[in-house]
């Protein structure tokens, strides 16, 4: 399948309120809670699902030059400051370099795909580490013309998208933790 980056500022805004919507078709329970890490701390909205204790932000998020999208596991407490166990971050415009990105294929369908980065203050959190332990294939999405490798999350309109996005971030979380036991 070939995929192509969506880099138009007002596609990329209407492929992340499509997400938002689809996601909030979920049952949940919507929650305020401090979040943060390295960039600093800001008060978020979030969506809490006690079937997969998941959490994920429930309105779009700008932060700076991109879309923040931090998600997480467990229930997130209003108290204290939660970090986002995996970041689904795409650029506000053109693509910018963010682990997050929104392509299309032929078809106009629209996907969700992350690069791999596992980000955190963790030892050995590289792209190239988790590519091993995930052991999932990279799709080619082009960018101004040129191939970069990504990894599937999901299509926006599937049936089964938080699923598809809880599957990745439980990768990612998973790797973190492992990094954590060893390092």
């Amino acid at each position: 399948m070939k995929l192509f980056s969506i880099t138009n500022e007002q596609k990329i805004q209407d492929s992340i309120n499509h997400l938002y919507k689809k996601l909030s078709e979920n049952p949940h329970e919507e929650l305020v809670i401090p979040c943060g890490g390295p960039e600093g701390k800001q008060t978020i909205a979030v969506c809490y699902s006690g079937f997969y204790d998941f959490w994920w932000g429930s309105k779009v998020e700008k932060n700076k030059n991109k879309y923040w999208n931090p998600v997480g596991f467990g229930f997130p407490n209003p108290k204290v400051l939660n970090r986002g166990d995996c970041e689904f971050n795409c650029a506000i415009k053109g693509h910018g370099g963010h682990a997050g990105i929104f392509a299309k294929d032929f078809n106009n369908n629209i996907y969700l795909l992350h690069n791999g980065k596992a980000g955190g203050s963790t030892p050995g959190t590289t792209i190239e580490g988790f590519s091993k332990v995930y052991g999932r294939e990279k799709q080619a999405v082009e960018i101004e013309g040129q191939p970069y490798d990504f990894f599937m999350v999901t299509d926006i309109n599937s049936n089964i998208l938080l699923e598809n996005i809880v599957g990745y971030a439980k990768a990612i979380f998973d790797f973190k933790k492992q990094l954590n036991k060893t390092g």
